[in-house]
């Protein structure tokens, strides 16, 4: 029943009541009549009349009314109740309630009923009826009745279909907003990382060109810092919302956290003591090795400022669980996993807890209750556990610290991955392979000031370039000139023809033809999308000129 009704409840309780009482003095024999005032003078109703005002009291009811036995059978019911379910009375009678509750709410209903049989209790259930497909309706029950025979229960239902369906369109509209704030959120990020890969890529070059004592150098050097943090922020945002590149491996959580507890002990502060509990063998679990690192940094960060300055405990565990559909409806997605079994990470700190107020805001873009911060890292860690189709649970109370569990469904299959991103310090350089010409690029960019970098870039590293603006192109290019084409660089999202499809056309031409993606922006299935074969290397928008090196240099050879 809604709030604005409680008064309305406690007045109908309260006539009730007293109607209970009277019958039960006249039927006892402490009085022999009832006199009531009415517009045509007092009334006189004796013991035979005593039901019938009880009656048409129970009948007149603007709610739905009816008693209920402990199994939920229907003992009586008055015309609102008849009307909601669209039955006659005496089809109703006799009936088990549950008969016409949708079947996920018949647990809950059952739980409210023997709650009811020792005292008040409210509750929300859902019915089919023969009049709409669902009405939602709030129930309040009553019990034990004292004047009954057997065990029964009072109850009160009002219909709250229609305010069910506003929160609900409300709810649709806030999640659409949400849409089309993520949407344009990985679009503005996709062009600023365009940008920022100008950038700096042509402070790259602006260095090597100065000489080794200039005064600018020290200018140039801070310039390329803030640039990457940037770039950083950017690929935090991209994580956020979906878009950022995803590289899908087998991956034994146990072992990664074993092999990065020194680098995790760097996120807390040094008044907090972090332990683990990581024992006993997972099973393996599908993800980017890099983005789960970024889940576990910043959930540990966060769990350190919540202790502060203060001495504290954070506690990092796993497990494995099986999760049915009533425990993932708590997750903090939306968009929740289907049942089954799952890897948990779970991290609980002895900090000051949280508000439900704050909680509700904890995984907002640029929301922080520091009074420095960008607020980013918590919402950079909804979006790993979104796009790794897991569920994300937090708990908190007040001056007893709170714990954030994570799920990740566990792997069905495990695949090695077919593509291999060269991150600095990674990069395996073959044997030179002798070669009597400079190598030749083609570079396929629809950003004007990005091509133009990536053809200095290679002309500094001693490659020839060939250029095309667009898929279409890059393919008439390749299709007229591939025996001339040591490799080409591909843009992943581009007009006309974007780099997945103008890949398929590449090896039907050449089959063993020799592709690097770059791309600071795609969807988080962009790998599967690839049928068959799939690029020889993966290069991250902004990236430095040392990890294009590389990667040249593992496909192509040493010698340029």
């Amino acid at each position: 029943m809604p709030e604005d009704g409680a008064g309305e409840l406690q007045e109908l309780r309260a006539r009730l009541k007293e109607a209970e009482d009277t019958l039960d003095a006249i039927r006892s024999g402490a009085i022999d009549a009832l006199v009531l005032p009415g517009p045509d003078g007092p009334k006189i109703f004796t013991l035979s009349g005593a039901d019938a005002v009880y009656r048409i009291f129970f009948q007149e009811m603007a709610e739905g009314a009816l008693t209920l036995n402990a199994q939920g059978t229907i003992l009586f019911c008055n015309q609102s109740l008849s009307e909601m379910l669209g039955e006659p009375i005496e089809k109703i009678l006799g009936a088990s309630l549950q008969r016409f509750i949708v079947s996920e709410d018949i647990a809950s209903f059952e739980t409210a009923l023997e709650k009811a049989l020792k005292d008040e209790t409210r509750a929300e259930i859902t019915l089919h009826t023969k009049l709409t497909k669902v009405i939602w309706l709030s129930i309040v029950a009553f019990g034990p009745l004292s004047s009954s025979v057997v065990m029964s229960a009072f109850v009160v239902v009002t219909d709250i279909t229609e305010r069910k369906r506003m929160e609900m369109e409300h709810e649709l509209l806030q999640t659409q907003k949400l849409e089309s704030l993520r949407v344009m959120a990985g679009g503005v990020a996709h062009d600023f990382n365009n940008q920022l890969a100008v950038i700096l890529g042509n402070l790259e070059l602006a260095l090597d060109d100065l000489p080794h004592n200039s005064e600018a150098k020290a200018s140039i050097i801070n310039a390329i810092r803030a640039s990457e943090r940037s770039a950083e922020l950017s690929r935090q945002m991209q994580i956020y919302t979906g878009s950022a590149f995803y590289l899908p491996v087998d991956l034994d959580l146990n072992e990664l956290l074993n092999k990065n507890r020194d680098l995790l002990k760097l996120c807390v502060s040094m008044h907090v003591s972090l332990t683990f509990q990581v024992r006993g063998a997972l099973p393996h679990i599908k993800g980017d090795v890099d983005q789960i690192n970024r889940l576990f940094m910043n959930i540990l960060i966060n769990a350190s400022e919540a202790i502060g300055d203060n001495h504290g405990e954070v506690q990092l565990s796993t497990g494995v669980v099986d999760c049915d559909e009533m425990y993932l409806r708590y997750s903090r997605l939306e968009t929740r996993p289907e049942p089954g079994r799952f890897v948990f990470l779970e991290i609980t700190d002895s900090g000051c807890g949280m508000t439900p107020e704050t909680v509700s805001k904890l995984f907002d873009p640029f929301f922080t209750t520091k009074f420095t911060g960008r607020g980013l890292g918590m919402s950079e860690a909804l979006g790993i556990v979104k796009s790794h189709g897991g569920a994300l649970f937090v708990v908190s109370q007040m001056r007893k610290g709170t714990t954030i569990r994570v799920l990740l469904p566990v792997s069905e299959k495990a695949q090695a991955p077919s593509v291999k991103v060269i991150e600095e310090g990674e990069i395996k350089v073959p044997a030179p392979v002798p070669v009597n010409r400079r190598k030749t690029i083609l570079i396929v960019e629809d950003e004007p000031g990005v091509r133009l970098l990536a053809i200095r870039r290679l002309d500094v590293l001693g490659y020839d370039t060939m250029v095309a603006g667009d898929g279409e192109e890059c393919v008439q290019v390749f299709l007229e000139r591939h025996n001339d084409i040591d490799l080409v660089m591909l843009d992943f999202a581009m007009p006309k023809m974007n780099g997945i499809e103008a890949f398929g056309e590449l090896i039907k031409i050449e089959p063993d033809v020799k592709v690097i993606l770059a791309s600071g922006y795609t969807e988080d299935d962009v790998l599967q999308r690839f049928p068959g074969k799939r690029p020889a290397g993966v290069l991250h928008k902004p990236y430095k000129m040392e990890s294009l090196k590389g990667e040249l240099e593992r496909l192509l050879g040493g010698d340029s």
